[in-house]
């Protein structure tokens, strides 16, 4: 995955991502994880699915982290990571470079802030993990989507009701309650019910989800 990072405003940032997959030397592999990897394949295919189940997820677990800790960093001064943070993977040394380049060179970037004041006010968890307007409300595939659940909810609940109303009326004419009428009214409300269900709570995946890393496996 490349990703890349263009400071917007101070405090704010646009991010670009780029998913690279060579497929000449991509194996299949065998057994569950095949299987696994094989649905990870499906869901990445859709844009939707891969925003809303994959994508924001991966970046809800970083946001409001990086959010808190940009402003205690500045707190304790823009060149305090260098004794205050200790990195000694191989993995961070790009990490260490970057923030050394950063250290040297930053202060000629405009939108870099320099000092805690410069950083807009500490924004709470809601705010930071707000997908509609950090994501859904820019991507024409997500806003799309949005729109079809918002027209299906009302289809979805009103035929929900249809059915318990056939059910009810076909069993209070003398309908046998078991019969094929009833009980496929009542079988069709039931599956109405939990698709009604299944759309509502698919539909706060655009707007808002807690991120608890405690939660997470």
């Amino acid at each position: 995955m490349a990703v890349y990072i263009v400071p917007t405003d101070k405090g704010h940032c646009r991010m670009i991502t780029r998913f690279i997959k060579n497929r000449k030397t991509y194996t299949r592999r065998p057994g569950l994880m095949g299987i696994v990897l094989k649905v990870m394949e499906l869901v990445e295919a859709n844009r939707v699915l891969e925003h809303v189940l994959m994508r924001n997820k991966v970046l809800d677990g970083d946001n409001h982290i990086l959010h808190v800790q940009e402003r205690q960093l500045l707190a304790e001064g823009v060149s305090s990571w260098q004794k205050n943070y200790y990195m000694p993977g191989t993995s961070d040394t790009g990490v260490a470079a970057w923030r050394s380049w950063l250290t040297k060179y930053g202060a000629a970037m405009p939108l870099l802030p320099k000092t805690l004041d410069d950083l807009p006010p500490l924004m709470d968890r809601r705010e930071t993990l707000d997908r509609y307007h950090q994501h859904t409300k820019h991507c024409p595939d997500c806003m799309k989507a949005l729109k079809r659940i918002d027209t299906a909810l009302p289809v979805t609940w009103a035929a929900t009701a249809a059915a318990i109303l056939v059910a009810g009326v076909s069993a209070a004419s003398g309908t046998p309650l078991l019969s094929a009428n009833v009980g496929g009214a009542v079988a069709a409300a039931a599956v109405l019910a939990l698709m009604h269900r299944g759309l509502k709570q698919f539909r706060q995946l655009f707007f808002f989800t807690d991120y608890v890393h405690a939660d997470v496996a």
